[in-house]
């Protein structure tokens, strides 16, 4: 909202679709994420929970990663995107930004 102005998610990805970009990632924490690719319907990609929320320090910056390496891997958007929010909910489940660090992400790639 504070980047385009705009209140509507479908508005803001239109804004953020203006120009050279591919991709839109609009990031809602526990609500999830709104994800579209130029020419491509918008779609939402819910949250995964855990059983115990410790530390939410980092999340976003996993997710963004997460989705990245799915991205420059050529994985399919909603691939990608699915990938992003486990391993974001994955790292709320302990103490530290770089919590998930810790996993086998081969498993979770899968």
């Amino acid at each position: 909202m504070r980047f385009t102005g705009l209140t509507e998610i479908s508005d803001m990805m239109s804004h953020l679709l203006t120009g050279v970009a591919k991709v839109a990632v609009i990031t809602d924490g526990l609500r999830g994420s709104y994800i579209q690719s130029k020419g491509a319907e918008m779609f939402h990609q819910p949250a995964y929970s855990v059983a115990k929320t410790i530390d939410s320090t980092g999340c976003g910056d996993v997710f963004h990663g997460a989705f990245l390496h799915g991205y420059l891997s050529r994985w399919q958007i909603r691939r990608c995107s699915d990938f992003a929010s486990r391993l974001a909910s994955i790292n709320a489940s302990g103490l530290g930004g770089r919590f998930v660090l810790k996993t086998d992400l081969n498993l979770l790639a899968s």
